[in-house]
């Protein structure tokens, strides 16, 4: 893999650049709806959301990340350049004393994990936590908006926004042309046997943007509500996504989508689901977590806008607009296995 120099992707310079505005206060309302005072621009972030580190490091923050948790769910020749970075062990377990010691002036997390006992502990070191997610579909142009202020990176957080919002817009407004009537009913599983995606999760909204109508349609207290193959089958939805990861192999870890084809069949061979709309359509794709959500869940969309609807969509190449945010945001020129077929 290629990487052009980090002064060359304007990445690499920190001090002077990033810190030349005096401190002040930045209010900040997190992923809980809880507005938090953080002194910004901040110069030293402990990162336990690798999705804010992916964030991070587009922006051209990465020299003001001092930890980071174990940076799980992508392989480590997307991390590269963030491998020297000291881990603080788990996301939602971290190693209070290890964070402690390496005086950040600002940790950042997802919303509900650790638990509000991490925060406390840490405030009485000094040190604020901000929970933001930075992977729900309709925050994170927001989240990268507010993670460019923090750290002082405003017009670059602007670039990253711009580039990402413009996938997004130019999807729906294509589908909002389409009638309710022609967009296909969906039936969306997420890394687990029938973890089905429930209306309010970042996963059916994504199907949603792209111009389908979810067959799950309670709002239960969980995000991945588990159904069962009857209930899938009294449904028979027109298409079924997949949305896979883990240690099954695809992604950035290789270049062969083999492992997402062998998902996609282990589906299609379900008993009775042979008789499935979907299944007897070969309507059935798999898209690899990766991409799934997080600041890249934009091609997540592109890639479910062309599944959901080939002729509205012919002219758009996912894997493109993919290599494209990875070029000019992460200084990489492989995309890896994401999406199949």
């Amino acid at each position: 893999m290629t990487r052009p120099s980090l002064l060359a992707l304007g990445l690499g310079v920190y001090s002077a650049v990033a810190f030349s505005a005096p401190l002040g206060d930045l209010r900040v309302t997190d992923s809980r709806g809880v507005e938090v005072v953080v002194r910004a621009p901040v110069r030293r972030i402990v990162s336990l959301n690798s999705d804010a580190a992916e964030i991070l490091r587009a922006i051209g923050a990465r020299g003001q990340l001092v930890g980071v948790s174990n940076l799980s769910g992508k392989a480590k020749s997307f991390w590269g350049d963030m491998a020297d970075i000291p881990s603080v062990g788990d996301p939602f377990g971290p190693n209070i004393e290890k964070i402690i010691q390496l005086k950040p002036d600002l940790v950042l997390a997802v919303a509900w994990r650790p638990g509000p006992d991490f925060d406390k502990k840490l405030k009485e070191f000094g040190i604020p936590t901000l929970r933001l997610d930075c992977y729900d579909p309709l925050r994170v142009l927001k989240d990268i908006e507010t993670l460019g202020r923090l750290a002082g990176r405003e017009a670059e957080a602007a670039q990253l926004t711009g580039f990402l919002s413009g996938i997004r817009e130019r999807i729906e407004a294509r589908v909002r042309t389409i009638p309710d009537e022609a967009r296909p009913r969906f039936y969306t599983e997420i890394y687990t046997d029938f973890a089905c995606a429930a209306p309010q999760s970042g996963s059916a909204q994504l199907c949603v943007m792209a111009g389908g109508r979810n067959v799950y349609t309670d709002r239960p207290t969980t995000h991945r509500p588990t159904v069962s193959a009857e209930w899938v089958m009294a449904q028979n939805p027109d298409l079924i996504v997949r949305a896979v990861g883990g240690a099954g192999g695809g992604g950035y870890e290789g270049d062969s989508p083999k492992p997402l084809e062998d998902a996609r069949q282990s589906i299609m061979n379900r008993p009775g689901f042979a008789r499935l709309a979907a299944v007897r359509a070969g309507r059935v794709y798999v898209i690899h977590r990766d991409i799934w959500l997080g600041p890249a869940c934009y091609v997540s969309v592109a890639y479910l806008a062309k599944y959901f609807h080939p002729q509205a969509f012919a002219d758009m190449d996912p894997r493109a607009i993919h290599l494209e945010y990875l070029r000019r945001f992460h200084g990489m020129d492989r995309a890896g296995a994401q999406a199949f077929p």
